[in-house]
């Protein structure tokens, strides 16, 4: 019975329900549109960016040249300004070494030469009269025979005995040795004559380098130059292989910068045409690396508080450090030979960005 009465119930609220779903409005649809929003507006202008990589590093001179005793001997000549520090020109005379034992040998092996060539004359003039002899010898070799022919008729005839004739063969037979001996010498005056070129040949090469070494007792500077270290005296003995000076060049020096690689990478241009290697950039030659590059430096050097400043020239890359990852770059500098450390900065060639 109870069932009965809710079943009305259910029915009304089903119905209810469905009346309000079908009587509410539907969602309104709106159209979309752009949305304004205020914002600022900063011009960009036109400014000129230079990449800048910096590094410091010691000044060297550009050459050092070590004048070394190429022979033994006594120090006859010395440069009076040869000092520590003191400047000399090229071609001015360092160190002159005592060149007596050089003349020695040289004086020597002269003589050698004289008598050897005396010896090629004589044999030569061996040769011209064993050739006149030799013709004499067969000359008196053809009268032997005529004889010998002479007197086998005679024998023959019963005018003369056995034993004339036998003489005669054996002065014929006499005859014809002596002919070969001539001959013989004749024959080994050639090889005798190459042996004594030869030796010739030899002490000649051994004059040149005679020669050679008394042009070494003499040492003049190679270029000007300062001197940084004088290792011998006036009337001390030098040896072989011993540095007597070190000579550094004047007038431009570099400047050996270690420029982290990060930083190196900054100057490489991204227009490039084609990639450059970093580690690779020692490998290119000067003009490549401005022409691609467009790099300038410069130098600036702290003294007593103050920052001296002044343009230096890129010269080439040096090795790469595979600790630090630095790359080692030359900078040539006419104004810090004198120096001993400077602060370089190394940059590209202004572009517009």
């Amino acid at each position: 019975m109870k069932k009965f009465l809710l079943l009305p119930g259910l029915i009304l609220g089903i119905a209810v329900f469905w009346y309000m779903s079908q009587s509410k409005p539907g969602p309104e649809k709106t159209q979309i549109q752009e949305r304004a929003k205020p914002v600022r507006v900063i011009p960009a202008p036109k400014v000129i960016l230079i990449p800048i990589a910096v590094g410091n590093g010691y000044v060297q001179p550009e050459r050092t040249w070590k004048a070394v005793a190429e022979v033994a001997g006594k120090i006859a000549d010395f440069n009076p300004d040869l000092h520590q520090g003191a400047f000399v020109a090229k071609g001015d005379l360092l160190v002159s070494i005592a060149p007596e034992q050089s003349q020695l040998a040289l004086q020597e092996i002269e003589a050698e030469i004289q008598k050897l060539q005396a010896q090629i004359e004589e044999l030569d003039q061996k040769k011209a009269d064993t050739q006149r002899q030799l013709e004499v010898e067969k000359r008196s070799l053809e009268i032997y025979r005529n004889e010998l022919e002479r007197k086998q008729e005679l024998f023959e005839d019963g005018i003369i005995s056995r034993s004339d004739l036998n003489r005669e063969e054996q002065s014929l037979l006499t005859q014809k040795n002596t002919v070969e001996n001539y001959k013989g010498i004749l024959n080994q005056l050639p090889s005798e004559r190459r042996a004594l070129k030869a030796s010739l040949r030899a002490l000649k090469t051994r004059s040149q380098d005679a020669r050679i070494t008394l042009k070494k007792t003499v040492i003049r500077a190679p270029f000007d130059s300062r001197v940084a270290e004088v290792n011998i005296q006036q009337g001390q003995a030098a040896t072989a292989g011993q540095v007597l000076v070190i000579l550094d060049s004047v007038g431009t020096s570099e400047i050996l910068v270690q420029v982290p690689r990060h930083y190196m990478k900054n100057l490489i241009p991204r227009d490039l045409k084609r990639p450059i290697d970093i580690q690779n950039l020692k490998r290119l030659s000067r003009g490549d690396v401005l022409g691609m590059l467009g790099l300038r430096a410069i130098v600036r050097l702290e003294m007593g508080g103050r920052m001296a400043e002044w343009e230096g020239r890129f010269a080439r890359f040096g090795e790469t450090d595979i600790k630090t990852g630095s790359v080692g770059v030359y900078v040539a500098d006419r104004k810090s030979t004198r120096l001993n450390s400077s602060h370089t900065d190394i940059s590209r060639m202004p572009s517009s960005a």
